[in-house]
């Protein structure tokens, strides 16, 4: 290492922001073979062998767009495979895309499966309303990726500055996690035998807002924990005392237990697990995040499904279809894979009772203001769009973000949306992957794997556990102006 890269300049001193630091690099033959096949299996074998007429449905331009977006989203997959970065935001978005929005529309487009509009709306959808729906989603991608690539090459000066390292606060995380360990006791408590029943049980004894602000509290102490003492290794867990073992020990316990796929949403468990999973295994493991590409499609094409039957007590409140299996899941638009129909839902809302102009992206940001202060304040969006609609509501209704956000505006505001989202997820990346000492690198697995409850929606559903998670890791990190080791060797004199 040169004098010039060590020593702290008078000047300002710089991260060196050059896109080459998270491209694919240089990679062994087998690692390309491996990428080559998962291309080959989602976005080809997969869509193949799962539609009943592939070609009719490609040559639709409806299908031609949903086989697209398949395109669009492995591709990006593949090369984050391939480069085995832990680039945990884009990851998660690409995933979610892929799914729901890629092979779940194209099979439903090729199945016509939609069964809910059919049984309430009095028939399919119109050929425009799917075509709309599905540029929707195109758009909204092409937006996330363009707000990378703008952060990417033209990061604003203040960004390139060094940001201040970050320390974790024991006396802070000894506190939090005390916290969360009662209300984890006393969820356990009162919830009983529940806590192994359906989510509908678990939410007989408490309002689900208040479950939900339980489980993010506990998720977040827990991930601190982990990244603390294993993942980061700001301390050394050894000269903890006892007591303060057992109490960190116990509330990662209460986080699994709490936020259980019997009880917990489904969102929220994946959240859980994958975040817990990323603060715990080193960041430099390209194995883990390769297998954890592939492990994110599998388990939500498959155990995602499985997992709706702990849903409700009497499964007969629900649409009766005739199971289908591995791919037939995903043929259905009924409570699993039914984002793309809710797109088109929003569609339908809009061109009968017009955009909503902001009024669910303010009830998001202003969640925690009572209804009994603001009484005019939007319920969910999900709920709204469809009993509007005329859907009963005993149904599960989401509000994907490319649906809200074109019932918010239109495209002015999905594509604004989506830039901004695109750029906030650059940037979480590349401070944890290139950076790795600063609190945004700390926080970034954590808000990466709730990225897809941001996705699915809807805002308001989704913002309150965000500002509580945000709210437990802040109040742990400390910022420190002091330039460790590692972000000198980072840093460079000036661009």
């Amino acid at each position: 290492m040169t004098q010039a890269t060590t020593q702290i300049s008078s000047r300002p001193t710089f991260i060196d922001f050059n896109p080459r630091n998270l491209r694919v690099g240089a990679q062994p033959i087998s690692v390309w073979f491996l990428g080559f096949t998962f291309w080959f299996a989602t976005s080809i074998a997969l869509p193949f062998i799962g539609a009943d007429n592939f070609l009719d449905t490609l040559f639709s331009t409806s299908g031609f767009l949903a086989y697209f977006t398949i395109q669009f989203s492995i591709i990006r997959l593949t090369m984050l495979m391939i480069a085995g970065k832990p680039r945990y935001m884009a990851i998660n978005f690409w995933v979610f895309v892929y799914i729901f929005f890629g092979i779940a529309s194209f099979l439903q487009l090729d199945s016509g499966n939609f069964l809910r509009h059919q049984l309430y709306r009095g028939g399919d959808y119109a050929t425009s309303v799917l075509t709309l729906a599905q540029f929707i989603v195109v758009v909204g991608c092409v937006s996330y990726e363009l707000g990378a690539y703008f952060l990417r090459h033209r990061p604003p000066r203040r960004m390139l500055t060094a940001p201040p390292s970050a320390t974790v606060s024991l006396s802070a995380l000894h506190a939090v996690t005390l916290i969360a360990v009662i209300a984890g006791v006393i969820y356990i408590g009162r919830a009983g035998a529940s806590i192994v029943g359906t989510r509908d049980s678990i939410n007989s004894f408490e309002a689900n807002s208040v479950n939900n602000l339980i489980r993010m509290v506990l998720f977040g102490a827990a991930f601190l924990i982990l990244a603390t003492f294993h993942r980061a290794r700001i301390h050394d867990w050894r000269a903890l005392s006892g007591i303060s073992q057992a109490l960190f020990i116990v509330c990662v316990a209460e986080c699994l237990i709490v936020n259980n796929p019997s009880t917990t949403q489904r969102a929220t468990v994946g959240a859980v697990i994958g975040g817990l999973a990323a603060a715990y295994v080193s960041s430099d493991s390209k194995r883990f995040i390769r297998l954890m590409i592939i492990a994110l499609i599998a388990g939500t094409v498959i155990v995602y499904p499985a997992l709706n039957t702990f849903r409700r007590a009497d499964p007969t409140n629900e649409i009766s279809v005739t199971p289908t299996g591995f791919l037939g899941d995903l043929k259905l638009a009924d409570e699993n894979f039914n984002m793309f129909a809710q797109v088109g839902d929003g569609i339908e809302y809009v061109d009968e009772f017009g955009h909503d102009y902001g009024k669910f992206f303010l009830a998001s940001s202003l969640v925690f203001v009572p209804r009994s202060i603001w009484t005019s304040k939007a319920l969910d969006a999900g709920d709204t769009t469809h009993d509007a609609l005329g859907y009963p509501s005993r149904y599960n209704y989401s509000s994907p973000l490319w649906m809200e956000s074109y019932v918010e505006g239109g495209f002015p505001v999905l594509i604004a949306v989506f830039l901004a989202l695109g750029a906030i997820s650059f940037l979480l990346d590349l401070h944890f992957v290139q950076v790795g000492f600063g609190r945004l690198a700390l926080m970034a697995p954590a808000i990466a794997f709730y990225l897809p409850y941001v996705l699915r929606g809807s805002t308001l559903a989704a913002s309150a556990p965000l500002y509580a998670l945000l709210g437990t890791l802040l109040l742990v990190l400390r910022s420190t102006r002091s330039h460790t080791s590692h972000s000198r060797a980072l840093a460079i004199e000036h661009r």
